[in-house]
């Protein structure tokens, strides 16, 4: 365990595990950190259990000096047939029950056909439901794509909503897939695909205000750019608003995340070219329940930023981090490349986020808690040193 002190903030870091893949904590619109009603707190990530990769949930708690220690590592998914289990999404719900969706095929004689998968724990990741996969879509043979890339929310009255991109025998281009469950994840709804369009769709996130169920994606729909949108339920899931343009620009915009505060107020990062500065950068926009605010660029910047995350604390402030580098990281694709992760916020009262402050360097997908129950902040991410290991660093400003 590491303490740093910069200009602004506090950071302590604690050692959680290691993971041989640097994409063991992506991607952007995933939930790998939670934290339950004892101030426990939960990380989700992939590592290898003989040569094939399983998912994993470590349980972090803080000690009488008020720094957090891992005090176990549990192994969620147990694939058996040589085939890859990856990026989990994590949440909590007001039980204390942990819930992880995943995705991963069930057998290595059909490794294309990945489904999503569900577990969840009642005793603190002790042990973990057997897992299942919440509703099977048949898949393409001899494609490239899957059900992949879920993303997990506890909303009202404990109800968990799942959405993921994928591709079914009605479409070959990727759609946002949704399916609900009201009796704590031991059934789901039939899948249905949410607006469906002819353009692929990409990297979905779900959250819930105000009663109200928020999907946001990247896609070009009919723009000659991929864009930011975002579609309404007002039914709990059953029908769904036609898909409206956030980011509205004709420059290409990917890699979303989103976070409600406790006044209902949406948060939103992604990451957008600048044909200016020929840079990618990381913008922001809130909404809330009627408009959105003009997108700015949280922290301006000459090198190219990426993934970022946003999470809010208890008193609302808005955290958000991402990683930083010289180099054009695949764009726009966005291969892994290790960078400077860097964190920024901004109080109810400010309108613009603070200075940048520096995190880690030769890292990799930073990962922040949506809401937190303390002042300060959560942040997970990888390194590459010592075979890519994986850092909790408890933020405080």
């Amino acid at each position: 365990m590491t303490t740093e002190t910069t200009k602004d903030i506090t950071i302590t870091k604690t050692h959680v595990d290691v993971s041989e893949d640097p994409s063991s904590l992506g991607f952007s619109g995933q939930k790998k950190l939670a934290i339950d009603s004892k101030g426990n707190i939960y990380a989700a990530y992939r590592k290898k259990v003989d040569a094939y990769y399983e998912v994993f949930v470590s349980k972090m708690h803080k000690d009488k000096k008020g720094n957090y220690a891992v005090i176990e590592t549990s192994q969620v998914s147990h694939n058996e047939s040589e085939v890859n289990q990856r990026v989990p999404s994590l949440a909590i719900d007001e039980k204390d029950t942990i819930h992880i969706v995943w995705y991963g095929a069930d057998s290595s004689e059909s490794d294309g056909d990945r489904q999503i998968k569900y577990a969840h724990s009642k005793d603190q990741g002790k042990t973990w439901s057997d897992e299942l996969n919440i509703s099977n879509i048949l898949g393409y043979k001899n494609q490239d794509l899957w059900q992949e890339h879920p993303s997990l929310f506890v909303g009202k009255n404990n109800q968990l909503y799942v959405v993921w991109e994928g591709k079914d025998q009605s479409t070959n281009n990727q759609q946002i897939k949704f399916s609900k469950s009201s009796d704590d994840g031991q059934t789901w709804s039939k899948w249905i695909d949410i607006k469906k369009q002819p353009a692929s769709q990409s990297r979905p996130t779900i959250i819930q205000s105000d009663g109200k169920l928020y999907v946001f994606m990247y896609s070009k729909l009919n723009l000659p750019e991929m864009q930011i949108w975002y579609t309404v339920s007002n039914d709990n899931g059953k029908t769904w608003g036609a898909w409206k343009n956030i980011s509205n620009s004709r420059n290409d915009a990917r890699h979303l995340h989103a976070a409600v505060d406790t006044k209902n107020m949406i948060h939103l990062v992604w990451r957008e070219f600048n044909p200016e500065k020929k840079r990618t950068e990381v913008k922001y926009s809130s909404f809330d329940g009627n408009n959105w605010t003009r997108p700015n660029s949280v922290s301006p910047s000459d090198s190219y930023q990426y993934f970022p995350q946003v999470g809010i604390d208890k008193n609302n402030i808005v955290y958000i981090t991402w990683v930083e580098t010289q180099k054009k990281y695949g764009y726009p694709e966005e291969s892994p490349e290790a960078g400077s992760t860097y964190v920024s916020f901004k109080t109810s009262s400010t309108d613009s986020f603070s200075e940048k402050q520096s995190l880690a360097d030769n890292s990799y997908y930073p990962n922040i808690i949506p809401q937190s129950f303390k002042q300060g902040s959560f942040i997970l991410y990888a390194t590459e040193d010592d075979d890519f290991p994986i850092i909790f660093a408890d933020v405080s400003f």
